[in-house]
């Protein structure tokens, strides 16, 4: 799977394209955050409709969870180590 990723506002931007691919249940990829010349990478697993993923890079790191059950979707980020940022949740659901 590919993605990208664009959050911008007039004082901030924030472009990610990323590849991701799954084998098993094992989840394994890369990221790149164009703005900033930051990689990294992407490893996690699958587990029924849980998809659980470490994302890294140079002085940053997240764990992103995301549920996945009949019209709704639950994605949960929590980032590690010294940002302002101590998680995001959201919940979205399909009418």
């Amino acid at each position: 799977m590919t993605q990208v990723l664009l959050c911008a506002s007039d004082s901030y931007k924030f472009d990610v394209d990323s590849t991701v691919t799954a084998q098993g249940g094992a989840i394994s990829g890369s990221w790149t955050e164009t703005t900033r010349n930051a990689t990294g990478n992407v490893s996690g697993q699958v587990r029924g409709p849980v998809i659980e993923v470490l994302v890294t890079g140079v002085g940053f790191s997240a764990g992103i969870s995301i549920l996945t059950r009949g019209a709704m979707q639950a994605v949960a980020i929590k980032p590690q180590g010294g940002t302002d940022v101590v998680g995001v949740a959201v919940t979205l659901h399909r009418a």
